[in-house]
């Protein structure tokens, strides 16, 4: 015991109970071995110091103990330790337990050890399962520990701490798909990439390998169901007899009857009006019509209304074309109704001088339904100028190839024009152009139109038509000395109002003269512009600035003029033929479009180019009018076959700002230009 406790001693300056799991262990048993045979604990104890004075010391480099301590075995509790024999043999009685020791200890052989302690050998494992069982049933006791000063020269002694990083804990680690070319590993990778390539190449017509084929088990379905409960249902009735059954359907669906001879001879009545003759069966087909169009029309009536998207280059996008089926001749006039926009009216006729006596008619389209128009009216000649009343917007007024003037109430189911006739004031040429003019509240509106005879003629629709003839045109010599006129009387081809006062207007002849009038002055002119070496077949007023005016005319030139100057600002040639028409944005002073007989129609940016359109498109057939529509940047122009063909203007962006800063846009554009910028 003292060799035991010195080698403890000189092991660490700590003392502990136990050296290790294994010695509590090895001590829980001997203890309880000593517990159950008597002679034999002696033995057992000092075995157990035997195996803590051989036990793993670790030390550091200074020679200090640092040989792990388990915290969690208990500290055993040494028997005494007998040197003078067995209890038993000492006191001379025999216990029963004591017999039973000698009788375990006298089977086999046993080896002592230098303390002269016997260790029994060949013991059966049920006395080592009990020593355990007894061990784990014995409450375990925590180490006791002897917690010394350190010394001064410890105090004073450098202490090194070595902080080491641990491995990398991998929890979850995925094997990446491809290497980077930074990665060491590229090289190896790239040659089992080749190796396989080649593999791959070689199987290939070899007799080596064989294709196999498997097949994929398919997942296990499940049918589920729901039920559900059968919906609640009440009866209902009523009774009724015949006479009132007969009343409720006369009041509801009129229907009428008629009867034939062979009916009335017998005293019966036949019903022989058929479901297509029923009054509200037009109306619901017509409604019926225009729901499937607006389905096929969709997304071209987003991009007229100007809701949708448009590409951003500038240019002209076609979106449909309004067709009548009849094609009674060209489409000459277009005049879209001002209180409602989507309906739009066109004259046709024929244009030639020789079909002046064939008739015409006048089309109502609706921008819903652009399959078929709403109504059509038949003329008694070809329709060449249409205008839209601004007071009363169900008065359409229209001007006939054989000098008639019309004014028709399309709100009335069965149209009947008041027309014009000879006895009443009758132009004895074609009406070219109408419009109309307010008068104020008191004189109320009255109708304007100019004939190729010359006049210029005022019709008050209140007293039936009546005229006033505001001027009579006559020819004016552009240079001194020219030569005499065969006839003074001048041609009327077009005329525009000023819309800031309506007395004054402008109109063109057949001569290329443009003369400023006044409702005021019938025998002479307020100012005339010459220029034009053709007829003047369209001039307008700039709705922003009322001081300029544009012109088309036959000489194949389009003209923008300044009431102040008598030169053009600009002259253009957008065709090799003839300019049929000529129109002003009335969103934007500085745009512009042209129609010319070549079949060309163009669009004008006067803010950036005044020579060359900004965009042109051709026309299937010889556009005969233009004119912009009620959405945002929208052409309506009509062709020679009848037609009128919508396009819609790209990348043309809206100018924000009142009819001012309009006006200083068009006069910043038109700054410089008098008339020397022809390109003729």
């Amino acid at each position: 015991m003292d060799n035991r406790k010195s080698a403890v001693g000189r092991a660490s300056r700590v003392r502990q109970s136990t050296s290790s799991m294994t010695s509590s262990r090895s001590s829980r048993q001997s203890s309880h071995r000593s517990s159950r045979f008597g002679q034999g604990s002696r033995r057992t104890h000092a075995q157990s110091d035997v195996s803590a004075s051989h036990a793993v010391v670790i030390r550091d480099d200074d020679g200090n103990d640092v040989t792990p301590v388990s915290l969690l075995s208990a500290a055993p509790k040494p028997a005494p330790i007998q040197t003078g024999g067995d209890a038993s043999e000492s006191s001379g009685v025999h216990s029963p337990q004591s017999e039973r020791s000698d009788e375990a200890m006298s089977v086999g052989m046993s080896v002592a050890d230098e303390s002269g302690a016997t260790t029994p050998i060949g013991q059966g494992d049920n006395m080592d399962e009990a020593a355990e069982d007894a061990a784990e049933e014995r409450p375990k006791e925590l180490p006791f520990e002897e917690v010394v000063a350190p010394t001064a020269e410890e105090i004073e002694g450098r202490t090194t701490i070595t902080l080491s990083e641990t491995d990398t804990i991998w929890i979850l680690d995925i094997e990446a798909e491809r290497v980077g070319d930074e990665y060491p590993e590229v090289t190896e990778v790239k040659e089992q990439n080749e190796a396989y390539e080649t593999r791959r190449k070689a199987q290939a017509g070899s007799d080596k390998f064989m294709p196999r084929s498997t097949q994929t088990i398919n997942p296990l379905l499940k049918s589920k169901g729901v039920h559900a409960p059968p919906p609640t249902l009440a009866d209902s009735g009523c009774q009724a007899d015949v006479a009132a059954i007969a009343d409720d359907v006369e009041k509801k669906d009129p229907i009428k009857k008629t009867s034939n001879s062979a009916g009335e001879k017998a005293g019966q009545s036949t019903n022989s009006e058929s479901v297509l003759d029923h009054p509200n069966m037009m109306s619901t087909i017509r409604m019926v019509e225009r729901l499937v169009t607006q389905n096929i029309y969709h997304d071209k009536h987003v991009r007229y209304r100007g809701t949708g998207d448009s590409p951003t280059e500038k240019g002209v996008s076609h979106l449909w074309t309004f067709k009548a089926l009849d094609g009674s001749g060209a489409a000459n006039a277009v005049a879209p109704n001002p209180q409602k926009p989507d309906v739009i009216a066109v004259g046709i006729g024929h244009r030639g001088f020789k079909n002046v006596g064939e008739g015409g008619a006048i089309h109502l389209w609706s921008v819903k339904n652009p399959e078929h128009p709403e109504q059509s009216v038949v003329m008694p000649s070809g329709v060449t100028t249409l205008a839209w009343s601004k007071r009363s917007p169900q008065l359409l007024a229209a001007g006939l190839h054989d000098g008639s003037v019309c004014v028709i109430d399309v709100s009335k189911p069965e149209v009947q024009p008041l027309r014009s006739t000879y006895t009443g004031g009758k132009h004895g040429d074609a009406v070219w152009e109408v419009d109309w003019v307010d008068r104020g509240s008191e004189r109320g509106e009255s109708l304007v139109s100019v004939s190729a005879d010359g006049r210029v003629t005022q019709w008050s629709v209140k007293k039936g038509l009546e005229f006033v003839d505001l001027m009579k045109l006559k020819r004016v010599s552009g240079k001194a000395g020219a030569d005499a006129f065969i006839s003074r009387a001048a041609a009327g081809t077009c005329l525009n109002f000023w819309q800031d006062d309506h007395n004054v207007y402008l109109v063109g002849t057949e001569d290329g003269t443009i003369h400023k009038c006044s409702c005021s002055y019938s025998e002479q002119y307020l100012d005339t512009f010459t220029g034009h070496s053709g007829p003047v077949y369209r001039v307008r007023w700039s709705p922003f600035d009322s001081s300029v005016f544009a012109t088309a005319s036959a000489d194949w030139t389009m003209r923008v003029w300044s009431s102040h100057h008598h030169e053009p600002k600009v002259s253009a040639q957008p065709a090799t033929e003839a300019v049929l028409d000529v129109a002003w944005s009335p969103r934007c002073s500085t745009v512009m479009a042209s129609a010319g007989a070549d079949g060309r129609l163009s669009v004008w940016d006067l803010s950036t180019s005044l020579l060359d359109p900004i965009a042109s498109v051709a026309v299937e057939t010889m556009p005969t009018s233009v004119i912009f529509g009620p959405s945002p940047h929208t052409l309506l122009v009509a062709d020679a076959n009848g037609a009128v063909h919508v396009y819609r203007l790209d990348g043309i962006e809206n100018v924000s700002g009142g009819t001012e800063e309009q006006k200083r846009r068009l006069e910043v554009a038109l700054a410089g230009k008098d008339g020397d910028n022809s390109t003729e």
